[in-house]
């Protein structure tokens, strides 16, 4: 696996989910908002990946993840809580 430094490709396979790409690249599941907003393009809904379709896990510097700081972990749930409004 790449780094959290590097951004990576990943080709969807079935049941894959963007809550477990960022578990494995970032290190917790509230960062999959970052993968979905660098790939809003191809991906309509979050919850629904086409498969076949490749997708860039951006890294981690360019949204400032951090699983270890509370306040980037925060700033990723209110991304989340605002997309949902949309």
């Amino acid at each position: 696996p790449t780094s959290s430094e590097e951004a990576e490709v990943v080709r969807i396979q079935a049941g894959d989910r963007l809550t477990r790409f960022s578990l494995r690249k970032y290190g917790h599941k509230a960062f999959w908002v970052y993968i979905y907003q660098e790939n809003k393009s191809k991906i309509k809904d979050p919850n629904n990946l086409p498969v076949g379709i490749t997708i860039v896990l951006p890294p981690a510097k360019k949204y400032e993840i951090n699983p270890r700081d509370t306040n980037s972990i925060n700033k990723a749930l209110e991304l989340q809580h605002s997309l949902r409004k949309e």
